[in-house]
């Protein structure tokens, strides 16, 4: 069997799922990040001249986890980059539980890709 047009773009569609029992946060909406704002996002992590990452930019990552991918449902994101200050202050420990949230998410949805 080849790859198809109609094959790769059904294949590499988003995917959404609803995370149950996260730890003080009940049940959790999270989606697979678009190609294009994972990649608009990493460029932000880099010095443009020498592609170097820079840590401090790096760090902001887990924030913009949560920011691209946590969801109110299937098509309303729940942050916008307007919300990284204020979710940047909360506690680190009990937004690791969301983070273990997108990552479980990340993991099974790339075994099931495949």
């Amino acid at each position: 069997m080849s790859l198809t047009k109609a094959g790769l773009l059904e294949n590499a569609r988003g995917r959404f799922s609803w995370i149950e029992d996260v730890p003080h946060f009940g049940t959790v909406g999270v989606r697979s990040c678009p190609q294009l704002e994972f990649s608009m996002r990493w460029v932000t992590y880099a010095d443009q001249e020498t592609g170097e990452v820079i840590p401090a930019e790096r760090a902001k990552a887990v924030i913009h986890e949560i920011i691209d991918q946590i969801m109110l449902d299937e098509k309303t994101s729940m942050f916008t980059d307007e919300d990284f200050d204020e979710l940047a202050a909360l506690d680190s420990e009990r937004l690791t539980f969301l983070t273990a949230a997108i990552r479980k998410f990340n993991e099974e949805d790339g075994q099931k890709k495949g």
